[in-house]
């Protein structure tokens, strides 16, 4: 005796197509949070060595250090800010003013490269 794992009128193909989109959309979600977090860590391990830099500078090479690797530009800025705003809130850093660099002129520097991600 087998067992129907799909509802009466649909076909096998279809059950099968919907079980691997949502086997697809959890790793999908899996593979952003641990895209994060390697990216955190990265920016964490690199923070202190350069605490004695400007703001500016600061943001700009962290920033660019997880564009070499590969992430993406929006990715990358976002968590890069939150780590040196974090850093500048335990007293650590100096202050973004965030007039120079903002995520826009990223993302327009990653679409002029044509990288999808």
């Amino acid at each position: 005796m087998t067992l129907r794992s799909r509802t009466p009128g649909s076909s096998p193909g279809t059950t099968a197509e919907v079980s691997a989109a949502g086997r697809s959309l959890r790793s999908s979600q899996l593979s952003q949070e641990t895209e994060l977090a390697t990216a955190r860590a990265l920016v964490d391990r690199r923070l202190a060595g350069t605490a004695s830099l400007p703001a500016q500078v600061r943001l700009r090479r962290l920033v660019g250090m997880l564009a070499r690797k590969g992430y993406p530009a929006g990715l990358a800025y976002r968590v890069v800010r939150e780590a040196l705003d974090q850093d500048r809130q335990s007293g650590a850093g100096e202050a973004l003013d965030g007039g120079d660099i903002d995520e826009d002129e990223f993302t327009n520097a990653e679409l002029a490269t044509g990288d999808p991600d």
